[in-house]
């Protein structure tokens, strides 16, 4: 898994990416997922793209509500 994370967080080389290392940005994530072909009528890019997002939340302004 570290090897694949890996390959696609360095993949986006556009201004502004900064060449970050360890870390996945969305355009890096989005390949992944078509790379791989994880999109599917069961998993979709709107599910792919809200995983993202929910996953980089800062934890101080995200509180689940019960």
């Amino acid at each position: 898994m570290k090897k694949i994370f890996d390959k696609f967080s360095a993949s986006d080389t556009t201004l502004g990416s900064g060449n970050a290392t360890g870390t996945m940005n969305m355009a890096e994530w989005i390949v992944l997922c078509e790379v791989t072909d994880i999109i599917s009528p069961e998993f979709t890019m709107r599910e792919a793209r809200s995983i993202f997002v929910q996953v980089n939340l800062d934890d101080d302004l995200y509180i689940q509500v019960s």
